[in-house]
């Protein structure tokens, strides 16, 4: 994968990660309730969840690239103009309509905090669309194992980082 196209892919993760919605809540309330130790327990947790739609993205778009090559651009078409929406949606609304509130948060407990943390980003179906958006741009038929490699630790990673820092 060239230089130019990873810091396209990171920046996009970054972006994707900072997005408010229930994960961020998720991982907040941990975090406030349980501690520091918490919080980064949780962020990796999600970042796993991650990992998992960003393996599986990878993997389903290669297969069509490789099984029906003329989807492909259909695909990349689809996922960009997903991608534009998304964009456009998220400076529209800004921050309006998220809440985060600490009052009668019980101090989660550590196991049932992590689970949280996973099922938060692997039930959630935007971030399928997400993905198959964002990696339609990046995978065909002749990526190596390493690009995928590269990708889905670009993914969890920025992910993790995010949420981790989120919880300081």
């Amino acid at each position: 994968m060239p230089f130019e196209q990873w810091l396209l892919l990171l920046a996009t993760c970054a972006l994707g990660a900072m997005s408010p919605g229930p994960s961020l809540i998720c991982v907040l309330q941990n975090a406030i309730a349980g501690g520091f130790r918490l919080g980064v327990k949780v962020s990796v947790a999600h970042a796993s969840g991650v990992a998992l739609w960003a393996c599986a993205t990878i993997l389903g778009i290669a297969s069509i690239s490789k099984t029906f090559p003329f989807l492909h651009n259909t695909l990349i078409l689809l996922g960009a103009l997903y991608l534009i929406y998304m964009g456009l949606r998220s400076f529209a609304s800004g921050l309006s309509g998220v809440e985060l509130s600490i009052n009668g948060v019980e101090s989660p407990k550590g196991r049932q905090a992590v689970r949280d943390g996973f099922f938060i980003a692997f039930l959630n179906p935007k971030l399928a669309v997400f993905f198959v958006a964002l990696f339609s741009q990046f995978v065909d038929a002749n990526n190596s194992p390493i690009d995928s490699l590269v990708m889905v630790s670009t993914a969890a990673f920025v992910d993790a980082l995010w949420y981790i820092l989120v919880t300081f």
